[in-house]
């Protein structure tokens, strides 16, 4: 397969580096949606690219506490912003930290899951990490709601999330109580990305198995029931504090 190149105003990403299948509808995709992605994370500028070179010692998913020990090292800075990530059904922004040199240029010295050799990443100079648990931006770039039910999904699971406390650099304690329905979502959220491989959608026998579409099924009941419970452990977790 080539190196397809995403033309992103005046950027690229290649997405072969993240084991796309690549064709001309992908990539109007990616260009159609990638604008409302940069707004909704409220991009005051442009996405760079840079390169990706780990640190022996870095850990994935480690980015801030990475940077860190590289300034220990090395002096520099800290940059914070989001990384910029397509996939087969979305494109994510993650909040992402990357190394400033002494020399004034940045590196990526997080290693990945996928074998990529560059960041697209927006830099945002009004973002400090303090430890806090934090979720990724996500925009549908498919036509299939089912999608954005994923999306509602994964920002629910966050939701509960930002209710754990930060113990250490790999450690998070979450709020006894909330650990059956997080871990129900998170077991839930798996269901999205085969049913969506198998060309599931609205009008399709829903994953649950029961002889109904899923917009008559899961597709029907799942947002409020949902929204509901959040606020039940949102009014919970507020009288807790009291």
């Amino acid at each position: 397969m080539k190196g397809s190149q995403v033309n992103t105003m005046g950027y690229t990403i290649s997405c072969k580096k993240y084991n796309l299948k690549m064709n001309s509808e992908y990539i109007a995709r990616i260009n159609q949606y990638l604008p409302l992605l940069l707004s909704r994370i409220k991009a005051a500028s442009n996405p760079i690219v840079i390169n990706i070179q780990p640190e022996t010692d870095a850990a994935i998913n480690g980015c801030f506490y990475n940077v860190q020990r590289k300034i220990v090292k090395d002096g520099g800075r800290a940059v914070y912003g989001w990384a910029i990530r397509p996939l087969k059904y979305m494109i994510e922004a993650e909040r992402h930290a990357v190394w400033q040199a002494p020399d004034n240029t940045y590196l990526d010295i997080t290693p990945t899951i996928q074998p990529v050799s560059q960041t697209l990443f927006v830099i945002d100079n009004g973002f400090i990490y303090d430890g806090q648990v934090l979720d990724n931006v996500r925009v549908n770039i498919s036509e299939n709601k089912v999608v954005d039910d994923w999306i509602f999904v994964c920002e629910a699971i966050y939701k509960l999330y930002s209710y754990a406390h930060r113990t250490a650099e790999n450690t998070i304690t979450m709020p006894e109580n909330l650990v059956p329905m997080l871990t129900g979502l998170e077991e839930f959220a798996k269901i999205f990305e085969p049913y969506l491989d198998a060309n599931g959608n609205y009008d399709c026998l829903c994953f649950c198995g029961r002889q109904l579409s899923y917009k008559n099924c899961h597709g029907l009941d799942l947002r409020q029931p949902l929204s509901e419970a959040l606020l039940t452990v949102e009014n919970m977790m507020k009288k807790s504090e009291n």
